[in-house]
């Protein structure tokens, strides 16, 4: 979960990039606050759910960064700065659980073992990309139909 990029489908987001850069700066702003305020609401949601002993640490690991490459490019970035976010989030060892989507990814923090045991998983994080993706879509789409594009 450190040093990598959470991606949500957003539906109509390359057509909404398309038009992005003919909006007047007022509505690219507004654009712009409901793709972050999915972002602080992810960030929100991810620190409710943490459930763990030392859960100080890992809820003040998580948050979201603005990241900017031109002026009709913007990108959110959630993340959790923890090391050991991964291990909560699925568990380890035998008790592991790990989505087959994201059996890749989190192949990156472990290796397999033949010890028995090991942390339940106490999800967090990934279990906010739908909620947090639909809550986008229908905000956006909200305000796309206001503003008639």
């Amino acid at each position: 979960m450190s040093d990598e990029i959470l991606t949500m489908k957003i539906d109509g987001l390359a057509e909404l990039r398309a038009k992005f850069k003919d909006l007047p700066d007022h509505l690219q702003t507004e654009v712009r606050g409901i793709l972050e305020r999915g972002a602080q609401k992810f960030v929100r949601n991810a620190k409710r759910d943490v459930t763990t002993v030392d859960n100080g640490t890992l809820r003040n690991g998580i948050s979201y960064a603005m990241l900017v490459s031109d002026k009709n490019h913007i990108t959110f970035q959630v993340f959790s700065g923890v090391y050991y976010s991964p291990f909560i989030e699925w568990g380890t060892l035998t008790n592991a659980v790990v989505p087959s989507e994201l059996a890749d990814y989190a192949a990156e923090f472990w290796t397999r073992s033949k010890k028995r045991g090991g942390i339940r998983p106490h999800p967090f994080f990934f279990k906010q990309i739908g909620p947090v993706s639909d809550q986008v879509n229908k905000d956006l789409s909200a305000f796309l139909n206001q503003v008639k594009l």
